[in-house]
């Protein structure tokens, strides 16, 4: 029997690096500052934070920065170079399309600063 109630939501980590480059497909909210954006942008990190940038503009929100589809049914980002078979012969990058939020959030390894996005997935059971 089907439980009547919130949607579950699933949060996983797909990707980490020094930059990461990715594309809004229909208009985003940043959580912290409730700016609407969409288009082409990449996430750096600088100066303690992840910094948001485009050709236009650049966003200096609070770190983590969690991007929120204004419309979740029919918006979807694009996520540029991934890596996929990761040590197999048939190892490359491609861009992925994926429906739902865009989390970033910074981890520190040793003396190493990354960024790394999590997808979060609220889909129904």
């Amino acid at each position: 029997m089907k439980k009547e109630g919130k949607v579950p939501e699933i949060q996983i980590g797909i990707y980490s690096g020094k930059e990461i480059r990715f594309t809004l497909n229909a208009h985003f909210t940043e959580s912290n500052s409730g700016n609407s954006i969409s288009g082409e942008w990449i996430a750096v990190f600088s100066g303690g934070k992840i910094v948001l940038m485009n050709n236009d503009s650049k966003l200096d929100p609070a770190t983590p920065v969690l991007l929120v589809p204004l419309d979740v049914q029919d918006s979807s980002f694009t996520l540029h170079a991934v890596t996929i078979g990761v040590d197999f012969h048939w190892q490359r990058n491609e861009d992925q399309v994926f429906k739902g939020s865009l989390k970033f959030i910074t981890e520190t390894t040793g003396s190493r600063q990354s960024i790394y996005f999590q997808l979060r997935i609220i889909s129904p059971v």
